[in-house]
């Protein structure tokens, strides 16, 4: 049996409650989650697409996702390249990119109450939260893009992650030394990288909340559809979660079935 992590599910079910008030529909509240569980990919490589700096991120997670785990480095010191500045522009540019995305796929749903609920901070806060629980930071890329991929896994595969601790240090030494050495992601400037840090931020919050929501209405189709929906999307990241499963030293081959 899959199991999920009590400390995400928390949250999420926290998070899908804040989002969708029982007295109104769930789209009055600006997310439509049973759309999302099947226009989720749609909505994530829509963005994606028009996110500057992708392809540099997609270049280092896969070469993070699948390096050889033998030739990892034990302990990474932050990398200069992680970090970024938040600028009120750079948060402008993805909410307004984001929301365009996800009101194609909620097509009941108006794309300002969309843009409303991106900038009342809820989604960007309990992401933080989950950052902090783990000693991380939501201004530093490694530290997103370890949190975004560990989420996402664990919604695509229905396993909690909670048992592999060493994981997420793991996971992001690799991301940090790739970091260190890449001249695309060296070129990214500090509003690339914000932009590609809250693009990460909301769809790994989205995903969790749309699971919560789906598991509070016992809609096992729509589940189904959702963790399928979830790995496409990642795929546009340059990660197939087929072929990788989370342990103590982060992200390796799955074993085949």
């Amino acid at each position: 049996m899959h199991k999920r992590s009590w400390r995400w599910a928390f949250c999420a079910a926290l998070l899908a409650t804040a989002l969708a008030a029982a007295s109104l529909p769930a789209s009055a509240k600006g997310f439509d989650f049973p759309e999302l569980a099947t226009g989720f990919s749609h909505a994530a490589q829509s963005v994606a697409s028009n996110t500057a700096g992708h392809e540099a991120v997609s270049g280092i997670f896969s070469r993070a996702a699948v390096g050889s785990v033998g030739r990892r480095p034990q302990a990474v010191p932050p990398a200069p390249h992680a970090g970024f500045t938040p600028s009120a522009s750079a948060t402008r540019a993805a909410r307004e990119k984001l929301a365009t995305a996800l009101a194609d796929v909620q097509p009941a749903t108006n794309r300002a109450m969309i843009l409303r609920e991106l900038n009342s901070g809820v989604l960007q806060a309990e992401f933080s939260r989950l950052l902090r629980s783990r000693r991380m930071t939501p201004h530093d890329m490694a530290d997103v893009m370890t949190t975004f991929l560990v989420i996402t896994w664990e919604v695509a595969s229905g396993v909690d992650s909670r048992p592999f601790a060493a994981g997420y240090g793991a996971l992001r030494n690799a991301l940090r030394a790739e970091m260190a050495v890449d001249p695309d992601w060296k070129a990214l400037d500090s509003a690339q990288k914000q932009e590609a840090a809250e693009t990460m931020t909301v769809l790994a919050m989205l995903a969790l909340a749309t699971r919560e929501t789906l598991v509070l209405q016992e809609d096992a189709a729509r589940q189904q559809q959702l963790r399928a929906q979830v790995r496409d999307a990642v795929q546009a990241f340059g990660i197939d979660l087929d072929q990788v499963q989370f342990t103590d030293a982060g992200f390796v081959p799955a074993k085949a079935s």
